[in-house]
């Protein structure tokens, strides 16, 4: 049968068609666990569908779908500026290759900090045991060179970089000293690439390790050291590709190389987090049954609540090893592996909860791929030297503004209209144990060939005319 429910839609309200609820004896029948399951989510996802036909409007949610991709698409831009200024390539002029090249020096270990109150660049190298300052770019006064906060430690040798700071060898090494000053031209453009590297924080750290590249040669190993996190790491020059077919094969063999690691990365860490989750929720549905049961018949629950975290404690090893996995797989960088093991368990938590239309299950997971495939391209292509948190902000405003666009124009549709209800929780599944319902109209089954927006505005006859129960 079909009764009538209000719902608000642009302020106004309408009647839309949804199915009756089942009866209690229904809803006291014992399921088994995965049908259990699609039960309890499908009524998570019927509350929050519920709760936002209630409150938002369709007004509201395309502005926020259209924000969203506005954001995208300026980030996007903006990665672009970033990239095509600052990041270091042989034989092109740009901010990362011209900074420093007045200044390039034989030294042994080069500092690089930064002082707000020059305003320009000066290099200083003190060379021999007495330390005398020679070979000055320029003066800087009654300040010290080591009394300036230094931000990376550079030297073509492992071993320089990992002496202490009092270390007696260090007094016989050559070491320069660059102070960049935030306000010059030269080294970070005009006022608009200012504003976006200091003011909006936009990786000024990346720009640094891009200039220490001045000071390398193509295809030779250099190492830094961040002053902050101690940690070290290996600068390569990439190499101007030539030409000719071993040239285009190189290019290829790595290209097929990063879309492998790619591929093999996204169905681990997918693959993985879902089988995580479902045995998670299936374990702690069968223990609140289990424990309902036995506080109603008053017995001992101890030994189910110690069996239950003892199980629970097997998913803990999968995800430290898969978190350290990630670690290795970035090359050290424990924050970039946390935000993407973190995005990926969003992804599966909406994909399970909220995904359930045709057009969801079919052709989101492809979309968040091809993101997927296009951060780790950008990854590989510029290793050390790229903007990777921009790039990975990027792709997570691409993959929020997808799931805003299904969960707009398909999935709150198709629950408002009754296509996914407790028999069909999603477009590939039925509960089969269920008995069907009586078929849907053939009034409203047309409504499902338009979108949201063009279904209430063509069909609002069909809507007000139609039978109820």
């Amino acid at each position: 049968g079909w009764v009538n429910l209000p719902l608000l839609h642009d302020d106004v309200n309408l009647r839309v068609l949804v199915r009756k609820e089942k009866s209690e004896e229904e809803e006291t029948k014992i399921w088994p666990t995965e049908t259990a399951m699609e039960r309890i989510w499908f009524q998570m996802h019927h509350r929050v569908c519920q709760f936002w036909l209630q409150y938002t409007s369709t007004m509201t949610r395309r502005l926020l779908e259209h924000a969203l991709l506005l954001c995208a698409i300026l980030c996007f831009g903006i990665l672009i500026i970033m990239h095509k200024n600052f990041v270091f390539r042989l034989n092109q002029s740009n901010c990362a290759s011209s900074c420093l090249s007045n200044y390039t020096q034989e030294a042994d270990i080069i500092y690089l900090a930064v002082d707000s109150r020059l305003n320009h660049t000066m290099s200083i190298v003190e060379r021999g045991v007495d330390r005398k300052n020679v070979d000055s770019m320029s003066c800087i006064g009654e300040s010290e060179a080591s009394d300036f906060n230094i931000e990376y430690s550079y030297s073509s040798r492992k071993g320089y970089l990992l002496l202490d700071d009092d270390d007696p060898i260090l007094e016989s090494l050559s070491v320069q000293y660059i102070i960049v000053s935030p306000d010059d031209l030269q080294c970070f453009g005009d006022g608009a690439l200012q504003f976006l590297v200091w003011d909006l924080g936009m990786g000024w750290n990346t720009i640094l390790m891009n200039w220490l590249l001045v000071f390398n040669k193509p295809d030779e190993v250099a190492y830094i050291r961040h002053s902050k996190t101690q940690r070290l790491q290996e600068l390569v020059v990439p190499s101007v590709q030539g030409s000719g077919f071993q040239s285009f094969a190189q290019a290829a063999t790595t290209k097929l190389s990063v879309l492998v690691q790619t591929s093999f990365l996204f169905f681990f860490c997918t693959t993985l987090v879902s089988f995580t989750l479902n045995e998670t929720q299936e374990r702690m549905l069968q223990f609140t049954e289990e424990l309902s049961r036995r506080v109603a018949r008053n017995l001992p629950i101890n030994f189910l609540v110690t069996t239950h975290v003892l199980d629970s404690l097997i998913f803990c090893p999968l995800m430290v090893g898969k978190f350290f996995f990630l670690i290795e797989f970035y090359k050290g960088d424990r924050f970039l592996a946390f935000l993407f093991m973190s995005v990926v368990w969003f992804v599966e938590v909406f994909t399970v909860l909220s995904l359930r239309s045709y057009h969801g299950i079919t052709y989101f997971p492809r979309i968040f791929f091809l993101l997927f495939c296009l951060f780790h391209i950008y990854y590989f292509a510029n290793p050390s030297i790229g903007f990777s948190y921009l790039a990975f902000g990027v792709i997570v405003l691409f993959i929020i503004h997808s799931m805003m666009f299904f969960w707009h124009r398909y999935e709150l549709p198709a629950v408002a209209f009754g296509y996914i209800n407790m028999q069909r929780p999603r477009a590939n599944v039925a509960l089969q144990q269920v008995p069907p319902d009586p078929p849907m109209p053939p009034q409203v089954r047309r409504v499902f060939q338009v979108s949201f927006d063009e279904m209430i505005a063509s069909d609002m006859s069909l809507l007000r005319t139609a039978p109820s129960s």
